[in-house]
């Protein structure tokens, strides 16, 4: 017998991540153009743009915590699994479920105190561009909540399918389609 998530469910999260892959991919250009266009002022026109290396910096900071957040989606962030692989099925399961607890309980307490941080920077720009420092700040908030997001999403796919993230993702490239697996 086969249980869906309700498919607002999927195609919620389908979106989230459609969202963050095209964030990732804009900010990944951004970085690149404006690294490509401070070479060509700079060495082709002999006028380099002051501003040029901020903007990269700030998108590349940006994209750092997105495509966090992706990896976060697919569970893919690098783990060591010395102790799952002596492990059971099922004691396999309960290490998946405490571990990616422990990581969204991680995830939350640095969200909260990074927001302090985040929120007492707010009124100081950068130099060039006058950005607030909370837009810089605020990233790694933002990567943080989504991370503990995911990992939320990713935990409760352990539950339903009876079967480690791992395994499953094996199966299924594309994370909208973890919500499908059949329970044991």
């Amino acid at each position: 017998m086969k249980r869906r998530w309700s498919e607002p469910v999927q195609r919620g999260i389908g979106w989230i991540i459609q969202v963050e892959r095209l964030l990732a991919a804009g900010l990944l250009v951004v970085v690149f153009g404006t690294m490509a266009a401070q070479v060509l002022a700079r060495y082709v026109f002999r006028a380099p743009i002051a501003w040029s290396e901020e903007l990269a910096r700030f998108a590349l900071i940006w994209l750092a915590f997105i495509a966090a957040s992706l990896v976060m989606a697919e569970g893919r962030h690098i783990t060591v699994d010395v102790v799952s692989g002596w492990l059971g099925p099922r004691a396999r399961l309960l290490l998946e479920c405490f571990t990616t607890s422990l990581v969204v309980l991680t995830c939350l307490m640095l969200l909260i105190g990074g927001l302090r941080f985040v929120w007492r920077v707010g009124l100081v720009g950068s130099p060039a561009l006058g950005i607030p420092m909370s837009w810089w700040y605020g990233a790694a908030s933002l990567g943080l909540l989504l991370m503990a997001m995911h990992c939320l999403l990713n935990l409760i796919v352990t539950l339903l399918t009876g079967k480690p993230l791992r395994e499953s993702t094996d199966q299924a490239a594309d994370p909208r389609e973890l919500g499908t697996r059949e329970v044991a």
